[in-house]
């Protein structure tokens, strides 16, 4: 993998990044969990160290291309344009990934396993990988600082201390508390006046009546 012009192509050879790395993978195996995510990063690392530009020939002539290492003789469909760019180079290699089965055979990284010593210091084989999932290159690339989070909330929280903020809430309870007040008093003013219990004017006129055959 020796650095070297390529005919056709004008890219820089550049070192993906661990996130980038991640984000392309994401894009491609990201339904199909972790452990498979951390594989593809793996292997990828494994076969070119994450360069765009490797390139590798072998013995009977035919060259390994790009960060996947994409042959050209077994995908003449890929071409040096697509096999040295990060982005089309992954979605060869998922369509790659796929029609294996769903599997990593097709890259020598994977079959001869160095690709493990990039999955982190615990050891996974093709066995427990799903247990044991993510691994050393999986925290790394999934790391999120949590105070990212809470100084977003935080920032958010500014508007309480805005003078408009207090304004809005002044008008909203004034205008709840003279709705109340006035509904009050209509009701008040049209409130139908209640008649006197019928039994205290029954017991006024029986009163009067025993007033009247009182003897005197």
């Amino acid at each position: 993998m020796a650095l070297q012009r390529i005919p056709g192509i004008t890219a820089k050879d550049e070192t993906i990044s661990q996130g980038g790395i991640w984000e392309v993978v994401g894009m491609h195996w990201g339904k199909h969990g972790a452990a498979v995510r951390a594989q593809a990063a793996a292997v990828l690392l494994a076969e070119s160290g994450g360069r765009t530009l490797a390139r590798n020939v072998n013995r009977d002539g035919s060259v390994d291309r790009g960060p996947w290492q994409i042959n050209n003789r077994a995908h003449p469909n890929v071409t040096d344009q697509c096999a040295y760019d990060l982005g089309c180079s992954t979605a060869a290699a998922y369509r790659i990934w796929q029609a294996a089965g769903n599997s990593f055979s097709p890259w020598v990284a994977f079959t001869n396993g160095s690709y493990k010593k990039y999955l982190g210091e615990v050891t996974i084989d093709d066995a427990s990988v799903e247990e044991q999932g993510t691994a050393k290159i999986t925290r790394a690339l999934d790391k999120v600082n949590p105070l990212d989070n809470i100084w977003d909330i935080v920032s958010k929280l500014d508007v309480i201390f805005q003078g408009d903020f207090w304004r809005r809430v002044g008008l909203v309870l004034g205008g709840s508390i003279a709705l109340i007040i006035g509904a009050y008093l209509i009701g008040r003013e049209y409130m139908p006046t209640i008649p006197a219990p019928v039994t205290a004017v029954a017991g006024k006129a029986a009163g009067k009546a025993v007033s009247a055959v009182r003897p005197s």
